[in-house]
């Protein structure tokens, strides 16, 4: 469900059996941004986007267009509510786009 090709994890699981230590921070790192956006409605419902509003960061918007857990169109409604953030959608890939295409997202990453 979270992969749009399960072959690209690790043995079938979703994430790294033995993580480097750039792994794990990025682990963390999305485990505590999950809770503080994710834990609240704003997360899954894409009206109820105010509070992204007020982001000043410069911000890249991931998606994966074969997401099933949240639509492309969360993705579009994140970047709209976000002044100045860039959206990338990226084919062939679900949820888990930081495990799915990690060496592209990397890239992308130190472009942004």
């Amino acid at each position: 469900m979270v992969f749009y090709d399960v072959t690209k994890s690790q043995n079938g699981q979703a994430l790294p059996i033995k993580p480097t230590p750039e792994e794990v921070e990025l682990r963390e790192n999305s485990q505590i941004m999950a809770q503080l956006l994710g834990w609240k409605p704003t997360c899954t419902t894409p009206k109820l986007i105010h509070p992204y509003g007020r982001v000043k960061s410069p911000t890249l918007v991931v998606w994966g267009k074969q997401d099933r857990l949240g639509a492309t169109g969360h993705g579009e409604a994140y970047q709209k509510a976000i002044r100045g953030s860039e959206l990338k959608l990226i084919d062939r890939c679900g949820h888990l786009h930081s495990w799915s295409v990690q060496p592209s997202l990397s890239r992308w990453l130190k472009n942004f």
